[in-house]
């Protein structure tokens, strides 16, 4: 689930408003860090992928119908990496 939804699931809780306001200035904080944190793992991944298996600008303007499948295939799988290692966004 995105931030925006998270946030929202936990102000539908029932809690006394000082400690709601409380906890969700902490928990907000909490998941924007943990957000930033899987994109960047994400964003990593892609350019580890891409650099060892030879995904380069110039296979892009070779032949860019093989640059896009075999893109979406390294998104794919540091997506399921990023996913394995708790980090699941939603």
């Amino acid at each position: 689930k995105s931030l925006f939804e998270q946030s929202a699931i936990l102000e539908a809780i029932p809690q006394s408003p000082v400690l709601q306001f409380d906890h969700f200035g902490k928990l907000h904080s909490h998941l924007a860090d943990v957000e930033e944190q899987a994109q960047n793992l994400f964003s990593r991944l892609v350019k580890e992928y891409a650099e060892k298996e030879g995904v380069t600008e110039q296979l892009k303007f070779i032949d860019q119908t093989a640059w896009v499948c075999r893109m979406n295939n390294i998104r794919s799988r540091s997506e399921e990496r990023r996913v394995g290692k708790g980090v699941d966004l939603g």
